[in-house]
């Protein structure tokens, strides 16, 4: 979870920089159209200072008035030059910052990348663990098995039903099932005998869409959710829990809802009586 709001937070610095970024863009090129506004206008005023003075040669007799208007038009040509320059200083430093900010993006970018594969790190292990933890309890089973064990392990789950249907997903693939419990049929598990039972869920999807799933009890009371996030395709979450049971009451994985597609790739289902 720190991760992902990590992430959301670079993101949302990500989006005020690229906003940055157009507000500095469209004012760089407002101050470019005024840079060749204003240069237009210096090449206008020295050719008419130019020509003003070719007419003072001409006609002296106007010379206090033309002098006046050259001295008018130098002034405001110098105005014009020093505001040129301004503009122009300003469209530098308008450049420099728009270079400094997409540094800043480019380094952002790099700080999700990163963020991404060790999430894609933390995923890889976290279903590496669960999984081991399923063989040792195997294991455990195998080795100390009695007449009166029970437990079963599933895997393969059958993706062909609707899975949003409501009704129970069902595992194909029984690679243990000691006292007869779970139904491939079904894909419920009935307690042959009363107890407390340790039940996990893993599921893995095949779409980057948020999905979720309940460990279900007598098909009315949701235990757990098992709750698979949109970070990726074949993205998987797991779950176990602790119940106490009476004989013939039920367990299923059902209720699915969201907006993705369940995956047989890393989903199983299984379950042992503790005492």
């Amino acid at each position: 979870m720190a991760t992902t709001a990590s992430t959301q937070n670079v993101q949302t610095d990500i989006s005020a920089i690229k906003s940055q970024i157009a507000r500095l863009t469209n004012q760089t090129n407002r101050l470019e159209r005024e840079v060749q506004s204003k240069n237009d206008l210096t090449q206008f005023l020295q050719g008419d200072v130019i020509a003003l003075n070719k007419s003072l040669v001409a006609e002296k007799q106007k010379s206090a008035n033309l002098e006046s208007r050259v001295v008018a038009l130098e002034t405001q040509l110098k105005n014009t030059l020093a505001s040129f320059g301004e503009t122009q200083g300003e469209l530098r430093s308008t450049k420099t910052l728009v270079r400094t900010l997409q540094t800043q993006l480019n380094s952002a970018n790099t700080k999700i990348d990163q963020l991404m594969i060790d999430q894609s790190s933390f995923n890889i292990s976290y279903i590496e663990n669960i999984n081991s933890l399923n063989s040792s309890i195997m294991s455990v089973v195998q080795n100390g098995q009695k007449d009166s064990d029970v437990y079963f392990t599933t895997r393969g789950l059958d993706t062909t039903p609707n899975a949003f249907s409501g009704s129970p997903l069902q595992y194909k693939v029984v690679l243990s099932n000691a006292g007869n419990g779970y139904d491939v049929s079904s894909g419920i598990f009935t307690a042959p005998s009363t107890g407390t039972y340790c039940f996990s869920v893993t599921l893995s999807g095949s779409t980057d869409d948020h999905m979720s799933c309940y460990l279900m009890k007598n098909s009315a009371d949701y235990l757990v959710e098992v709750y698979i996030s949109a970070y990726s395709a074949y993205s998987s979450a797991s779950t176990s829990t602790l119940i106490y049971l009476a004989s013939g009451d039920t367990i299923s994985v059902a209720m699915c809802n969201g907006d993705g597609v369940l995956s047989s790739y890393k989903s199983s289902f299984s379950g042992f009586l503790l005492k």
